[in-house]
């Protein structure tokens, strides 16, 4: 049987989960990858701790599965050359640009690793054409040109504060970066504090854990300013609307990979429907969906998955057009 990894990835579990399985049934029920059945093998981590994770990648190295599939577990260094020691196919959404460099500097060793999403840096670049769109329609009217960066730590993050820095800076936007948070755990009313003492017409929360974002959210709520709050990925799991209903009311997010909202956008979210029962979430879903996706398309024309190096070449030079663009 052809074996994929598929690692659970803190509060998206349930979302990415389901969005792997939907494409593994169909694609059994059509009759597997050249007449072999596709099954899932899954390891669970702890993303944030390096000791929980090097573990569960050396079980999945160990039970010889064709190919790994993973979300954020590759910040850390050691983690990132057990990925390359595996060399079988691995893809990931780690969207992290550090991460792309080292593929880039190293390839020989880490050619095997493939990023399914565009990198963090993006997020400056979105962030700057949204600001400058609403500007010239008249549809922001900034009070002053403040903006405040939250970035609880995530080693590696660049959401392109840089681009930020030079496309605002020359327009005046002053831009505070709070930093000093720790990974997990943050208190936010201090937070609070600094905000409402800076007084920003923009609030950008850099961090992909829901948990932050639902957090943050409850604690701005309480104690609002009248600013745009701005927030990267998280608002896309479907925890952050089922715990916060109507407080979201007024957030914009963005990300560098979700669902599209066209025909096979739409028809991925009926089958989701079909067969869970409730909507997928706006990204990661569809991301498990298209990864499976992508692999099947390559092991069926390599003739067979443990051609690792085949695999890894039609994975390279293939143009491929799923739920997620």
């Amino acid at each position: 049987d052809a074996l994929a990894l598929l690692q659970r990835v803190c509060a998206n579990q349930m979302d990415v989960e389901a969005g792997r399985i939907v494409y593994t049934q169909m694609l059994n029920e059509r009759g597997g990858i050249n007449g072999r059945e596709l099954r899932l093998l899954t390891a669970d981590a702890d993303i944030s701790n390096a000791t929980s994770l090097a573990p569960a990648y050396e079980t999945l190295i160990d039970a010889e599965v064709d190919a790994i599939t993973a979300g954020y577990s590759l910040a850390d260094p050691a983690i990132l050359k057990l990925a390359g020691d595996f060399s079988g196919p691995y893809l990931h959404a780690a969207t992290m640009e550090s991460v792309v460099d080292c593929v880039r500097n190293d390839f020989s060793r880490l050619g095997n690793v493939f990023q399914v999403c565009a990198s963090d840096i993006n997020y400056g670049l979105g962030l700057l054409r949204f600001l400058n769109d609403l500007e010239a329609k008249g549809d922001l009217n900034p009070r002053n040109r403040r903006m405040v960066v939250l970035q609880p730590f995530w080693p590696g993050l660049n959401i392109g504060l840089d681009q930020i820095d030079r496309g605002l800076g020359n327009k005046n936007w002053q831009i505070e970066v709070i930093s000093d948070l720790p990974r997990g755990g943050v208190s936010w009313d201090p937070v609070l504090d600094r905000l409402h003492h800076l007084d920003p017409s923009v609030v950008v929360l850099a961090s992909y854990f829901v948990e932050d974002s639902i957090a943050l959210q409850k604690a701005f709520m309480a104690r609002p300013i009248p600013s745009l709050l701005y927030k990267v990925y998280s608002p896309s799991i479907p925890a952050y609307r089922q715990e916060l209903g109507h407080l979201t009311d007024g957030v914009v997010w963005a990300t560098t990979t979700g669902l599209y909202s066209d025909r096979i956008g739409h028809q991925f979210k009926v089958q989701y429907r079909q067969r869970f029962g409730r909507d997928p979430g706006q990204s990661h879903a569809g991301i498990a969906y298209d990864r499976i996706n992508i692999l099947a398309g390559a092991w069926a024309r390599a003739g067979n998955s443990r051609l690792f190096s085949k695999v890894i070449e039609d994975l390279r030079s293939t143009i491929h057009r799923g739920v997620n663009g």
